[in-house]
C-alpha cells in the first residue's frame, strides 16, 4: 500500500473509532433514559395506589363522623388512627413525587411549586421566571 492510501485509511480508523464512541454514548445514554422512564412509570403506579389507599381511609373516616353526626358514639381512637394513616400515606406520596422530579430533573417553581424541567426559563404554570433556564 503507498503511503497516500496508508494516511487515508489511518484517517478513515480515526474517523471510525470516533463514530463508534459516540454511538457507543448514545447507546447507554438511550438504556439510562428508558430505565428512568419504566422507573417514574412505577412510581406513578405507587402513587395511584396509595391515592386509592387514602380514598378508602377517607371513606372510612366519613363513616365515622357521619356515625358521630347521627348520634353514635364517636370512636376517637379510630379517628385518630385513620388520619395518623392518611397523613403518612400522604407523605409516602410526596417523596415518590420528589424522586420523579428527580429522575426528570425538574426543579419546583419559586412561586407556585410547580414542576420546571431542567432547562425552562419560565414557569409552565404560573409563568414566573424560573431562574433555572440556560440564561438565554
Amino acid at each position: 500500500m503507498n503511503e497516500k492510501a496508508r494516511a487515508i485509511a489511518g484517517r478513515l480508523r480515526v474517523k471510525a473509532a470516533g463514530v463508534g464512541a459516540a454511538a457507543q454514548r448514545a447507546v447507554a445514554e438511550a438504556g439510562r433514559r428508558t430505565g428512568d422512564s419504566i422507573e417514574t412509570t412505577k412510581l406513578n403506579v405507587r402513587i395511584y395506589e396509595i391515592n386509592s389507599e387514602i380514598n378508602v381511609c377517607m371513606r372510612k373516616l366519613g363513616e365515622l363522623m357521619y356515625a358521630a353526626c347521627a348520634g353514635g358514639d364517636a370512636d376517637d381512637a379510630a379517628v385518630d388512627a385513620l388520619l395518623a394513616e392518611i397523613d403518612g400515606k400522604k407523605a409516602e406520596a410526596a417523596e415518590l413525587r420528589r424522586r420523579i422530579s428527580e429522575l426528570k430533573k425538574e426543579r419546583p417553581c419559586p412561586v407556585c411549586g410547580a414542576p420546571c424541567g431542567a432547562g425552562d426559563r419560565f414557569c409552565r404554570r404560573c409563568g414566573a421566571e424560573a431562574g433555572i433556564g440556560d440564561g438565554n
